[in-house]
């Protein structure tokens, strides 16, 4: 038996290997055999594409992608692969689903003005949200570099959204449009295009 071992399967692999996916969005383990750690050996799982589902067993996924064993764990997602969200409130508050991790919010604390977007870092570990008034709070490991209230600018605009770029290094934010109103989520995703897994044997 194998154990405590990690590979790293390129989107791309799979997507060659299986080409009536499309783009590869998720790889979600669907039945395992209930024995032993993790939940046991994966039974079945699903490859989710763009243009169609592929079905597999643990084995058939296993041999394909050279794994050492089919008792293994997805414990990341392709990038562009939701498996997690946030949902923030106007009074600052989040709300986590999926494997979206919590880590932490404004709900209860003093607000300069409400709260009207929020941005996910890229690896998924850390959220900055904004208010009306262009103030910027980060938790997790989202970076902060400054914002639109503290240096004065931009004074008498109404802020309506938060876009953080994809290295992190900067953040944008959206003025009010008159007469729009916008949906503000944040998407939780993988990272570098690739699935990992990590195996208990």
């Amino acid at each position: 038996p194998h154990h405590t071992w990690r590979a790293v399967v390129q989107v791309s692999t799979i997507e060659g290997a299986y080409p009536q996916l499309g783009a590869l969005n998720a790889v979600v383990v669907t039945n395992r055999n209930g024995l032993g750690d993790l939940g046991g050996r994966v039974e079945d799982l699903v490859l989710e594409g763009s243009a169609g589902n592929v079905v597999l067993t643990g084995d058939q996924f296993a041999y394909a992608f050279g794994l050492q064993s089919n008792w293994f764990a997805i414990t990341s997602a392709p990038s562009g692969g939701v498996d997690g969200y946030w949902e923030v409130a106007s009074d600052g508050g989040i709300f986590s689903f999926g494997a979206a991790k919590f880590y932490g919010s404004m709900g209860s604390k003093p607000l300069n003005a409400p709260v009207v977007g929020i941005a996910a870092t890229a690896d998924g570990g850390g959220y900055l949200l904004s208010t009306v008034a262009g103030s910027v709070v980060n938790f997790g490991d989202s970076p902060q570099f400054g914002d639109v209230y503290t240096v004065g600018a931009g004074a008498g605009d109404r802020i309506v959204g938060l876009a953080a770029s994809a290295g992190a290094t900067s953040t944008s934010m959206v003025k009010m449009l008159p007469g729009r109103r916008f949906a503000r989520f944040a998407l939780r995703a993988g990272s570098d295009r690739h699935s990992s897994e990590k195996a208990a044997g």
